[in-house]
């Protein structure tokens, strides 16, 4: 999520973006966004945008889990109406094999509209098809890729698939 003023807020989500690019290192990033929720005077969207951010990366680097999870839940605190914290809490708990959960919070941030909806499509699939729900997996998938064509990380996944007449 990107910010619309020079500061340390905005430099979280350019760096946060960088890091996802793996053009900067995840631990200067996160370091960046830190520092910003510190040190500067935010308003409520500004910190729950940076809670975003830092939780984004955090999320990639596994062993911060958990701080990823806290980060979200203070962005859904500060921003209930944000779709964006319940999608990456979703992807938390994938993480932590909490397969129901993660579709509910997914569910929940589509319902409020995410500025990248093609990536929570992407994860519900995934806990969906933990769950045994093959067709719903397969679905979203389709719909991931109706919405951002040509994503290999969804190609790749829907190649796994076989469709069958009955």
């Amino acid at each position: 999520m990107v910010l619309s003023r020079n500061s340390l807020a905005e430099a979280c989500s350019d760096h946060a973006k960088l890091a996802g690019e793996g053009l900067m290192t995840p631990t200067f990033a996160v370091d960046t966004c830190t520092e910003a929720l510190v040190s500067e005077t935010l308003t409520r969207d500004e910190k729950a945008i940076a809670h975003i951010n830092r939780g984004v990366v955090q999320l990639t680097m596994m062993e911060l889990v958990e701080d990823a999870a806290r980060d979200f839940d203070a962005a859904a605190e500060l921003k209930p109406e944000l779709g964006e914290s319940y999608a990456n809490r979703g992807a938390v708990l994938l993480t932590e094999d909490r397969y129901a959960e993660a579709v509910a919070e997914i569910d929940k941030a589509m319902t409020l509209g995410l500025k990248e909806p093609w990536k929570a499509y992407f994860n519900r699939a995934l806990a969906k098809e933990r769950l045994n729900d093959v067709k719903g997996a397969y679905d979203d998938l389709k719909m991931a890729l109706q919405l951002r064509p040509g994503w290999q990380l969804a190609e790749a996944e829907l190649a796994r698939y076989q469709v069958r007449s009955p």
